[in-house]
């Protein structure tokens, strides 16, 4: 897998092998970020997506760090998902110098995200499919705990109760195909999604 600028501020990627994990995909995206640093892309970064977009969390972040002081400032909404920060202000982790203050061990959605013009780019679907499924797991799970949902229905998400990211990309990418509703945005981009 490989992940490179089609064109000016358009990120996409090689189609992915049905053996490459979603850690695979955070570890092809760190290194096109480094990449992009240096040659100073990224040098003028706004952050607009830590100051304007929520940020969702998946289930191996919230489990790894509910107890933590970092769990202290999750915002579970009423429908059973959880997030960052609370609906207009920036990420709570957003520092003033405009650095993220929990780089190192940031949620999923800020590992996979990349600053991109092309929103119907294959890497942004694939990007998409792989967050839909990690947070749609996380509220899943918190349903099982309520005893508002059968086990039996839960097996259908790779994700489900993962401890880590080594679900491949094709499970996740199925799994969005399969499961989200045809009047969501994202159902298109889902749909039209492949791999070798």
């Amino acid at each position: 897998m490989n992940i490179f600028f089609s064109k000016p501020d358009f990120c996409e990627c090689d189609k992915i092998n049905v053996s490459d994990t979603v850690e695979d995909f955070i570890f092809e995206i760190e290194t096109f970020c480094r990449n992009a640093y240096s040659m100073q892309i990224c040098k003028n970064c706004t952050q607009v997506c830590c100051k304007s977009d929520d940020v969702w969390i998946d289930n191996v972040f919230y489990r790894k760090y509910k107890n933590s002081d970092i769990g202290t400032r999750f915002d579970r909404t009423t429908d059973d998902y959880v997030k960052l920060r609370t609906d207009g202000n920036a990420c709570n982790f957003l520092q003033k110098n405009g650095q993220c203050s929990i780089y190192q061990t940031r949620p999923l959605i800020c590992r996979i995200f990349l600053c991109n013009e092309g929103r119907e780019t294959y890497f942004y679907g694939i990007m998409n499919a792989i967050n839909y499924t990690y947070t749609d797991a996380l509220h899943k799970e918190f349903l099982y705990k309520q005893k508002e949902l059968d086990i039996n229905k839960l097996s259908n998400n790779p994700a489900l109760f993962a401890k880590n990211y080594e679900t491949t990309i094709l499970q996740c990418v199925d799994f969005a195909k399969n499961n989200i509703p045809q009047d969501d945005p994202r159902y298109d981009t889902f749909q039209s999604l492949k791999y070798k």
